[in-house]
Order: structure tokens, then sequence, then C-alpha cells
């Protein structure tokens, strides 16, 4: 043991009122000291000099309500002197901080505002009224086992619901107190009576709570089986020991257990009615998820001995019904004993009962003062014959030789990670260490429902929650451990046709989202975990897949049949986009395994249903000034109306999106991590959709609980910092995390942000102070930033890994450097087998932001293969070039471009060879093509063969075959999904089919287009076409909407916006430039049926919730043309205005006839602006531009030259070889448009005449 340094704290009473130090007097008081929180028993301190008093003495640790202390000025609590914090609680101090005190004039519980000492020490307190100061050193504080920095109660009361009693590493008896109405999750809550002291419960679960089973409680008195409750005082609690006084009856109380056995002693005071009370039919409840006693009974075998059962069923996953046995022995002969019933004593030594009557027993004592008795409780799920075999793991009647055994086991876990750093981060990172391996319940051998020669784990509550974090801990720290868990989730689908996502007392339930066992799978198979067989396991994923369960609450794919058959969930089944997602990830995790068992066939069958997440995603959902989101289906195929939902809606249960929103969910994606940026708009703008994430303060999003839309307690979120390292910027997730381990963990008992979830919050935290996170079912790590300066891991088989971070502290939080086993980082993420083969990870931090990694290479977003997939080029980037034929607008060819659910179809009739091409608004890299055919609709593959081309001009001769599919090879999928291996080059795409033997017609339902721009087109000062559409007012079809109006085919009448001048006061169209520019004019193309017009630009975001037809609804918009116009194109000008955002209002009912129609709307920037694309051919080609009137316009270039000003009418045409001059005499001052046509094609420019 090693001697630590004087603990100094240091404190300010700059909040005293100068009265103080007129007082004679100064008392210690509270339960660090001994005189606990009776005012009377307070301890003086010695008066030094006028106003300044000194103590000296052994202030205690803490444990939920000890170790606390303030001043009071005489013996009474009116008043007190304490800290100042927000809220009733506890300051724990820390060396060479300040704090504020305050005197309070209320009474003093002993719950209000005190200080609270880290650790128990002698100290020296120094209090100067005169300067408003204290000093308190403590001396030669004993250093600590890792073990001995554990605080179970961490997380406890609030909403942690962690289970605070006695248990061993996966214990199956988790021995406790059970408190108040018996609602509380884990038993244990800070309110309320004691009822009892139960052997079996869950830690950090939400919902109904499960267990409470087989009660102990002692008593003294008369026999009130009503109400046998206690209030208690001094309760502390510890590794392996719950410690506790019964108020009422004058009883200490201490709990220790082994895995399947819990020990008590009982210390009575003096009486001849001393009593151990045995409730046999006791179990926890609560409202919709309550449990139900079905039947219990007991038999005294002797004066120390007794046995039982307890049959109960329903709970948080309304499973059926579960007994527990119980074997108990007492140290100490009971003077009398007895049976009893309900409410009354029963004649005779058993007593058995059916329903929710309840059965137990008592055996009295005649007891002298301090008289210990002793009781070992024996638990078993087989009998009670097993329950009493169970009582052989306590060897010994002597409590600390039990308690230290299973300190001894949790030892191994708990000195598998070495940390060094301060105590507060210590007493966190251990029990959060502690916490995680509470759960799920290693039940083997006690298994009730079926021999197996394998392991047997119950109380996975729930998968959902502990796949992400927990049982990847697992993995790397005890990865024989997981891979028993993982061999038992195999073995209950052999006996029970599903693997388990919900399981508790013996029963499969609570499928929360996906069929998440599937990912435990894949994360063993691609972190090699040995024992396991992964081809049963690989069943059971494709089980899970493709079988729709008979109840999918309890197991298995709710909405299977429906998934598997349009790709996505509908509203019609609850949950449908978590479950969407989540399917999606499944998927992949089937892929996983398939591919690393060489199962060709199934990988590339579940890789390519890895990207159903796409079918929910809808890109014209806007928020915050971003494109794209998951976004529900209604059962007809049709996305749901944005009246009837919105992307900040949370759900629980029945809802679309479970425990978390579609901003948050939409994120959820974590095999294509690299196709969800993509669809986002590339890594500028998913870097933006992060920032905003963290950082927008939605109404309703309380920000005591949320970091702008996170939610730590929300599950989904869990991997959302650490997607800030697919875009390489590590510092941003470690400004994050940092954040959340500060503000939303601490050392109380409500030291957790939420339910810890079987371990899952506290797993993430271990994770992340390590300074890494996994991505469950990988085999990656994505770097953060350690807390600690030197964390030690170590792994099976005697290696060791190493995180060297010696200059880390609250405000080193960004990594400046790093070192791999000696060898420069480069990279933000590490594989599995770079840790598990050992080394050292050696980072340089700095409190400052740096440039590592950001240029290093990407985390692997699919590590099995999968090809990074561009987004879809949608319309207007899009748009119909030309086509064989179509039978009517109806099924025109612009319905390729609608979604699949709506029905529509581009259909020809009269061509042998039907085709289509689709013109790009600029060049792009495609790489994937995806059309449906009839066979998704009508049922028959009505597309054979077929072939598609690309071309960057679209001539004759200029068109490059890259698919070509004939009748063997095409095959009968509902869609025909092609990836090419190396993108092509294209502003054209041109699909070609045969017409189908027997057919008469083609019919197609869609056909998407997925690549990445790669340069624009130049158009000049033109810079609205093919830029991104937002949102708009309604049109009168779906082949007549706003898109049309920025698609750069102004003369083309057939694709335009044609909206009902009766439906609204205005109508409107926003536009998003992508980049901010300079503008000074715009153009709108109509059929001559507009009169009005309104423009807005804006540079900032605009929230497109509160669009309502009125520019009015957002401040960000800036009103810069309005007026009356009655030509056929109309073109204004306005004064140079900065731009990213435009929209176009158009006023409605003021001119005959039912509708108008728009064809393009065009925005022209500035062309002498500073630092914008064009300005240097500007220069080079018009010179000087500006010109002013009467001096020539010089013209550098090689065709013909038109100027034309912005209504249309030409006033020069002149053919230029090389070079010439033109006169601008009869230019009237203005802006004009200068086309130059030449053999390269033409050139638009934006001319300034002064």
């Amino acid at each position: 043991m090693k001697n630590l340094s004087f603990f100094i704290l240091v404190f300010f009473l700059s909040f005293l009122s100068p009265a103080f130090a007129a007082y004679d007097n100064l008392y210690l008081v509270g339960n660090a000291t001994e005189a606990g929180w009776d005012p009377d028993a307070a301890i003086p301190m010695e008066k030094q000099e006028p106003g300044i008093f000194t103590w000296t003495g052994t202030l205690s640790d803490y444990s939920i309500d000890e170790g606390r202390f303030k001043f009071l000025v005489s013996n009474k609590w009116e008043p007190s002197i304490t800290c100042r914090i927000d809220i009733a609680g506890h300051l724990l101090v820390e060396s060479g901080k300040e704090y504020d005190l305050y005197e309070r004039a209320t009474a003093n519980d002993g719950f209000d505002n005190a200080f609270q000492v880290p650790v128990t020490g002698v100290y020296t307190i120094r209090v100067n009224l005169n300067t408003m100061k204290m000093v308190c050193t403590g001396g030669d504080v004993i250093a600590r086992e890792n073990w001995e920095y554990v605080r179970p109660e961490i997380g406890a009361d609030g909403e942690g619901h962690v289970f605070p009693g006695v248990c061993v590493p996966f214990g199956m008896v988790k021995l406790g107190a059970d408190c108040g109405d018996r609602t509380n999750n884990s038993g244990w809550g800070r309110g309320g009576n004691i009822q009892g002291f139960s052997h079996l419960h869950v830690s950090g679960t939400g919902g109904g709570p499960k267990y409470g089973n087989i009660l102990f409680q002692p008593i003294t008195g008369d026999l009130n089986l009503s109400d046998y409750s206690s209030a208690r005082s001094n309760e502390r609690f510890g590794l392996g020991l719950y410690e506790v006084s019964l108020s009422k009856y004058n009883v200490g109380v201490r709990l220790t257990a082994s895995a399947k056995a819990g020990f008590h002693e009982y210390t009575f005071p003096q009486s001849e009615s001393s009593k151990i009370l045995i409730d046999a039919g006791s179990c926890l409840t609560l409202h919709v998820e309550s449990q139900e006693l079905v039947a219990s009974g007991v038999k005294i075998l002797s004066n120390k001995e007794i046995e039982g059962y307890s049959t109960v069923k329903g709970g948080w996953n309304l499973g059926g019904p579960y007994t527990v046995y119980f074997y108990a022995l007492l140290d100490t002969p009971a003077d009398e004993y007895t049976v009893w019933k309900g409410t009354s004593v029963q004649s005779g030594e058993q007593v058995d009962a059916t329903g929710t009557e309840k059965t137990g027993a008592y055996f009295g004592f005649h007891t002298t003062e301090g008289q210990k008795v002793r009781v070992k409780v024996g638990i078993s799920f087989i009998s009670t014959e097993k329950a009493k075999a169970n009582i052989s793991e306590l060897s010994s009647w002597d409590f600390d030789e039990i308690r230290n055994a299973g300190i001894a086991q949790w030892k191994e876990v708990l000195n598998t990670v070495e940390v060094e750093g301060n105590d507060n981060d210590k007493t966190i990172f251990y029990s959060a260490l502690y916490h995680a391996f509470l759960q799920p319940t290693d039940r083997t051998g006690e298994n009730p429902l079926w021999e197996s020669s394998e392991p047997y784990f119950d109380d996975y509550y729930a998968i959902w929650d502990t796949f992400r974090a927990t049982h990847p801990l697992f993995a790397l720290l005890k990865p024989s451990r997981q891979a028993d868990i993982v061999r038992s989730m195999i073995d209950i689908y052999e006996h029970e046709g599903y693997m388990p996502d919900g399981r508790s007392g013996n029963c499969n339930g609570r499928v929360q989202g996906g069929s998440n066992s599937d990912v435990l799978i894949a994360d063993a198979i691609v972190k090699n975990l040995p024992g396991i067989d992964y081809e049963k396991g690989l069943a059971a994923m494709i089980k899970n897949a493709e079988v729709e369960p008979e109840n999918p609450r309890n197991e298995g794919r709710g909405g299977v049949e429906e998934y598997n058959t349009k790709g996505y969930i509908s509203t019609v089944t609850e949950r449908s986009g978590t479950r969407t997602f989540e399917y999606a990830y499944c998927d992949y995790a089937i892929a996983t395994v398939a591919k690393k068992l060489g199962k060709q066939d199934v990988y590339e069958k579940y890789l390519e249903r890895s990207n159903n997440w796409k079918n929910l995603w809808n890109d014209n959902i806007n928020s915050l000034g971003f494109k794209g989101f998951l976004w529900p289906k209604n059962g007809s195929g049709d996305w749901v109306n944005e009246k009837d939902y919105n992307v900040f809606r949370r759900d629980g249960w029945e809802g679309i999106v479970y425990e978390s929103f579609p901003w948050e969910m939409s994120f959820y994606v974590p095999h294509d991590v690299n196709g969800l940026i993509a669809r986002c708009g590339g890594k500028e703008a998913f870097l933006k959709r992060l920032d905003t994430y963290f950082t927008h303060v939605q109404d309703g999003f309380d920000q005591n609980s949320y970091m702008g839309l996170f939610q730590i307690s929300n599950e989904p979120a869990f991997l959302v910092p650490s997607l800030y390292n697919y875009v390489n910027r590590p510092d941003k997730a470690a400004e994050i995390v940092r954040r959340v381990l500060k503000e939303r963990y601490n050392t109380t008992a409500t030291g957790l942000p939420g339910n810890d979830d079987s371990g899952s919050m506290s797993a993430w935290y271990i994770f992340h102070a390590m300074g890494f996170y996994p991505n469950a079912g990988q085999d990656i790590y994505l770097i953060s930033s350690p807390v600690f300066t030197k964390t030690t891991i170590n792994l099976d088989g005697g290696k060791v890994f190493e995180v060297l971070a010696p200059n880390a502290s609250d405000k080193n939080i960004y990594i400046q450097s790093a070192k791999l086993n000696g060898q420069e980082l480069g990279r933000c993420w590490l594989k599995h087998e770079e840790i598990v083969n050992g080394g050292t990870l050696e980072l340089v931090m700095g409190d400052k932001p740096s440039d590592w990694a950001i240029d290093g290479e990407m985390p692997p977003s699919s590590p099995i293969g999968v090809e990074e997939v561009s987004p879809e080029i949608d319309s207007p980037q899009v748009r119909i070039h030309s086509y064989s034929a179509q039978v009517s607008n109806n099924e025109a060819a612009y319905c390729l471009f609608e979604e699949p659910g709506k029905g529509v179809k581009w259909c020809d009739n009269k061509s042998t060879n039907p085709w289509v091409i689709f013109e790009l608004a600029d060049v792009y890299m495609v790489d994937r093509f995806v059309f449906r055919d009839s066979k998704t609709v009508e049922g028959n593959n009505n597309v054979h063969s077929y072939r598609i081309y690309v071309s960057k001009t679209g001539n004759d001769g200029d068109w490059e075959e890259v698919v070509n599919r004939n009748d063997a090879e095409a095959g009968n999928a509902n869609v025909k999904d092609h990836r090419l291996a190396e993108p092509k080059e294209a502003r054209f795409v041109k699909f070609s089919m045969e017409l189908p033997t027997g057919e008469n017609a083609v019919r197609i339902y869609g056909f998407d287009i997925y690549g990445k721009l790669k340069e624009r087109t130049d158009r000049g000062n033109l810079v609205s076409v093919g830029k991104m559409f937002l949102k708009s007012s309604g049109a009168k079809s779906f082949y007549t909407n706003a898109r049309h109006i920025f698609d750069g085919l102004n003369e083309n009448t057939e694709y335009h916006w044609d909206f009902d001048r009766s439906a609204a006061d205005k109508h409107y169209c926003i536009l998003d430039l992508e980049d901010e520019y300079d503008v000074n004019a715009f153009k709108v193309y109509d059929a001559n049926q507009i009169e009005g017009y309104n423009i807005y630009v804006a540079t900032e975001t605009p929230d497109l919730n509160k669009i309502n037809n009125s520019a009015d609804e957002n401040s960000v918009w800036t009103l810069v043309s309005s007026g009356d116009l009655n030509k056929t194109n109309k073109s204004v000008t306005v004064d140079r205005v900065k731009a990213r955002y435009v929209k176009i209002e158009i006023p409605s009912g003021n001119i005959d006839g039912e509708s108008a129609t728009v064809t393009e709307f065009e925005v022209y920037m500035d062309g002498t602006s500073t630092g914008l694309t064009g300005t240097e051919r500007e220069v080079t080609l018009l010179y000087p531009n500006p010109v002013k009137r009467g001096e020539p316009l010089n013209v550098a270039a090689q065709g013909r030259l038109k100027i034309y000003t912005i209504d249309g009418l030409n006033v020069c045409d002149v053919v230029v070889d090389g070079e010439a001059s033109v006169s601008t005499q009869n230019f009237i001052p203005g802006i004009y448009l200068a086309v130059v046509s030449g053999s390269a094609g033409d050139k638009s420019f934006k001319l300034i005449v002064e």
C-alpha cells in the first residue's frame, strides 16, 4: 500500500454574513462525523481567536447519505452554514477547489445541501469567519485497491434503477432490500420503509419490475402480517456488503452473497420476541407490467431449517409463470416457529396456497443485547433439493469470509483494467465496471426447461440496450464469458425456436427494435470468440430474418413479411421506423457471419437487404437546413403527411421511432456510415448536421437532460458522438464525450443519466473513459479522449494493452498526436486485433483542437466489403432528356422519378425496343442503378433483357455500355439493383430494353441513378440549375411539381410546375443554392399566367416547418424584389445581395382560370464579385467587365458572340475569330447576357455596362 500526499480542500465562505465573525461558537454536524445529523450532538470546534475555529478528527467515507457535513452556530438547525448548489444534494469536495457557502435559515433534515468527503481519513478543518475561508487538510489516506472504489449505490436513485444490493459477477442471487410499495425495479428505493430483503432482482432496468422473491425480515415485538416494514437508518453500501438498521425493531442487518445463495446477519436487541419472518409469496409489482403471485408454500424442517417455493407470472416481459425454490439454514436454533397464510398464523409446520394469498413462516428467539443470528439461504429454479445443495457455496458462518470470497470473484473482473487518475473518476469508473457485470444472469445448471451441456443465461434485459456497449465490453475483457452468453442464446434457439432479444424468468419477451441478438453473433465472429457453433448461430439469425413469429413482442422480427416484400415496415406495424433501420443492420450482421463461413449466396442476399434503411429515407424532408431523414410510410406505401408527423416526435412502444425520434434515429446506420454521409450531402454537410444535433435547442427538449438534441440515455444515440470520427474530426467527438462524462455521470445515488439498462450506460462510460468506443458487430473502435493518464487492460493470455496519455486532464481533452506500438498513428480508430494482441497507444493531449487524424484513413464503414454507396441523384439534378414513347401523361417517362409506393409508372406500348435517356444537370461519377418493373406491383417480371449506357456528351458513338443483362441473368427480383465495379463519368444515362415475348408493353415503376458530383456544368452566372430543391406548396399532379423549375429546361414546357391558384393565398418554392453567392438577377419562365411575384433571399438556414406561404413566418428572409409582371419571360434585376437560399412567392386567384404554370426559375450571380466561380473566365473572354458605355468591349474567343438584354432582346451578334472589339455606344447601362458559341459548346457570362 502507498501513502497518498495530503488532501487539501480550500473553501471560500464568500456568502457568509460578517455577523458570523461575532459568534463565539461553531459546530460540525453530519454523518461524516460521530454526531450524525443530531444537532444536540454537534461537535464543537475549538476557537483560536475571534472568528477563527479549528477541529481535528475522523471524517468518514460516503455511501449515499454518509460522509456529509456542514456547520452550525449553535445546537439548532437555524441557521446553518452549507454549500451553494442549485439543487438539494451534496457537493463532493475536490482538492484545491474553492466553494461558496451561504446561510440557511430553515430547518435541516440531514438531506439538505452539504459537503461530502471523498475518502475516510483524519482531517483538520480551519474556518476563518473574518476572511470567509475554510481549509480542510486530510493526512495519510491509504491507497485503495480497485474493488474499494466500487460504490454499488451510484445510479440506484433517480432514473438509474441500479441494483445496490449484494451480488457476484453475473450472480443468480441478487440479495437486497425491497422498499416502499415494492414498485422499484431493483427493489431498493430512497423513500419508504424497508419491507424486507429478497433474493432475486434485476439492475438498471426500465418498464415493470421483475422478481423480488423469497423475502426475509427480522423483527421484534408482536407479529403484524399486514405490515412488517420498518423505517431505516445508518444505511451503508459496499462491494459484497449491504448494511442497515431497522429503526422500528432496533435490528441491525448485514447482507452478502455467493452466486446462488444469500447470507444474512441480524444483530438483535435484548428481546423476548425477536423473530425472523419469511415471506414466500413476496414479489415486486407495478401497474400494467405487474407481477402476480400464482402459488407459494413453505415447510419447516427443524428449529433452524425451512424450505419452500414461490410461483409468479408477469412483470416486465409479461412472461409466463416461473418458480423459485429456497432452502434456509439458521446458525441459531429457534425457541419457537410456525407458518402463516394471508394475515393469519397457521397450525402445523407446512402451508401451501394458490392465487394471490401469500404464505410464510417465522422463527422466534429470546435474544440478548447485540446477539447475532445468521441465515444461509440457497436459491434454485429446479427444486428445494437443488437450493439446499447451492448453500454449499457458503462455506463458513463468518460474514467477512463469505464477503471476501465474493470480493475475490470481483477482483477477477475489476483488475482487468487498471487506471491512473483522480479518486472521483476512479470511483465512477470501477462502479460502472461493477454494474456492467451484474447481468445477464448466469443460471447454468439452473434451467428448469431442458437439460443441456451448454451454458444457460437469463435476464437479457434487453439486448436492444446491451448489444451496443455492454457485450462488446465482455468480448474485450472477458471473451470466454461473452462466448458463454452467445452459446446460451443459440441453445435457447435450438429448444424454443428463437434466440432471445429480451428474456427474464425463463421466458423470451420485449423485443424492442431489431433482432439484435444477430449483432452479438456477428460481434463474436469478427472478434474470433472461441467455442461457438457459428453454423447454428447463422441458422438462428436466418430464422429471425425469414419467419414471422407468432408473438413478435416476445421474439423474432415483427412485420418481417412486409419487410422482406417491400424492403421496409409501414406504420401498420408498431415501431416501424426503428425496426426498418435496425433490421437493415441485423441483415448486415447476417451477411457478416455468412461471409466468415464462406456462404457467398447468403452473404450477397443479406448484404443487399442491409440497404433497406434507404427505403424509409425521405430526401424531401427538411429540418434546420438539412435535407433527408428517416420518415414513415403508411400501409399503402405513401410517405406519411408532414402534417401528421415531425422529425422531433419522440415515441414509445407503439410509436414509429422507439425511445428516440427521426432527427436522431436517422444517424443509425452503423454498417454504412459512408452511405449515410453521402445521403446527407457529403462530409461537410454531415459534419454540420452533427454539430446542429449537439447544439440545437428544440422546444420541449429539456437541456437539463438533453445536450442540444442529444440525450445519452437514449440507446440509439450511443454511437452518434463517435460518428465525428467518420469525417475525421475526433476533436469534436472528444468535446461531446468528455462533456457527457463530466456533466452526466457522478458519484451520487443519482449519478447516472438514465436507466443503466443492464450496464449499458455504465459500459458507455467505461469505453470512453478508456479512450475508445466500439461499433458493435464490427471489429473497430473509434478513438475519442481518455479520462485517465494511464489505462492498462489485462487481456486473456497474459497480454497487455496500454493507453498512455500522461497529460490528460479536464482541460487537455484533444489528441495532438498518437503512436501505436511506437509508430505514428494518423487515423482515429483501432482494430480489435490491435488491442487484443497487446501493445501501447501513446497519446499527446492538449487543450486545443489539432489537425491530428484530419487527413487520416477513414474508419472502415463496411468491414466485410460493401462498396461505398453514393447518394441517389434526384430531381432537379436529373431529368428526362428523351424517350421512345409513352402512353399518356399519367404513364409518362417522368413517372420514373416517383416513389415506388405511389403505383405510377412509365409505360411504352408502341416500341419494340423501348428506351429512355436521362440527362444529369452536371457531370457525375455514377456507380449504381436501381429500377423496378411491374414485378413489384403487378406480379410478373416484365423486363427480362436490358442494357444501361453512360455518356458525357449524349452524342451518338459516345455511349459506354455498363450493364448488359439477358433473360437468364435478369432473374425475378422485385428490385433490380446494379452496382458498378468502378464509377463511370456521365452526364447522360440511357436505359434500353427488349420487349419480352408475349408482352405488348414495358412498365417501369421507377429508375434511380446514384453517383457523386464530379464537376459543375459551366453556365456562366446562372447558379440555380440542378441545385437543391427544399420545399414548395402543392402541385396539381406529381409530374408537374416545383422541382422542374430548376432543371435547366426553360424551353421544354412538358416539365413544369403547375399549381392550383385557388389552393392558397400564395404559392411558394424554396431553393438551396448550396453555396453563398452575390446575386443580382432573376428570371421566371411561365405561360403568361402570372401577374405578381415576391422574391426573397436568405443566408441563414430557414426553418421549413414554419414556412406557411409567407416570409413573415420566418425572419431570416429578405424581400429583394416584388411587383406585377405581364410578360411570358419575366426578368428582374436587383442590387447585389448575398444569398444561399432563394424563395419565390406567386399570388393566386388574380387571373381567370384554374391554374398557373412556371416552366423555369433562374437565379444569376453577380459576375464581378471576387472569388466566385467563373470570374477568371469572364475577365479572359470579355474585358473590361464592367465596361463603360461607349468604350470598346474586347472579346477573346473562337465562335459567335451574342449579347442579350435581361429581357431577352438580342443587341449584338458577331463572329469572333481569335480577338474582336465590340462597340457599346448603343448599349443602355445595365446587365446583359453574353453567350459565346463555339466548338466546345456555349459559354454564358454576365456583362455589366456602366
